[in-house]
């Protein structure tokens, strides 16, 4: 279990965001029904090509089961804002409620859409398709690995019971030749 971290490497991760996503404002606070404190909802947004990306501050700071301490982030297409905000405050808040991040590969995967009016079931946790590695893991002056952001990609019911039986480089091959946008939580399953 990690230990939470002090509340002077909030500059740290901003700096780290700022890098990898530009401008970040934060947009909504939370307050978790367990903890002294809650987490900062941070959103930025990326002109071109019109996406919108939501990120947690502050999870990394709960005692949560994981391999490094975590923050979530979300990226959607600019009209679908709301819903990136609605699955990372309710991922972050369900991991700092139970104790327990999320891995990558791993899929959360609800009886129901999670989104009204999409085919959304689940989340994938991954590491970033759109930012690369850098965006991934903040490293301290050393080069370690200090946290870990873990970004959840919207997946269909059919999706995600892949992943389960067979396994997410599948599934991320599949997305590549299908050429899905996973930006959109509107899109049809690429199964």
């Amino acid at each position: 279990m990690n230990e939470p971290r002090s509340l002077g490497q909030r500059a740290a991760f901003l700096d780290h965001l700022e890098a990898n996503l530009g401008a970040i404002t934060p947009i909504a606070e939370s307050r978790p029904a367990v903890g002294d404190y809650g987490y900062t909802l941070l959103a930025a947004h990326l002109a071109d090509p019109g996406v919108w990306s939501v990120v947690t501050d502050g999870v990394r700071l709960h005692r949560i089961t994981s391999l490094l301490p975590e923050e979530f982030s979300c990226s959607l297409q600019d009209d679908q804002s709301h819903h990136a905000r609605y699955l990372v405050d309710t991922t972050a808040s369900q991991a700092v409620a139970s104790g327990r991040g999320l891995d990558y590969d791993q899929v959360v995967l609800s009886d129901r859409p999670l989104l009204a009016g999409t085919d959304i079931c689940g989340l994938l946790a991954s590491p970033s398709p759109y930012f690369g590695a850098t965006f991934d893991l903040q490293r301290d002056a050393d080069g370690d690995p200090v946290l870990q952001v873990i970004t959840l990609i919207p997946v269909t019911r059919a999706e995600a019971e892949f992943v389960e039986a067979a396994d997410a480089e599948e599934l991320y091959d599949i997305w590549r030749e299908a050429r899905t946008n996973l930006l959109n939580v509107h899109r049809e399953s690429a199964l």
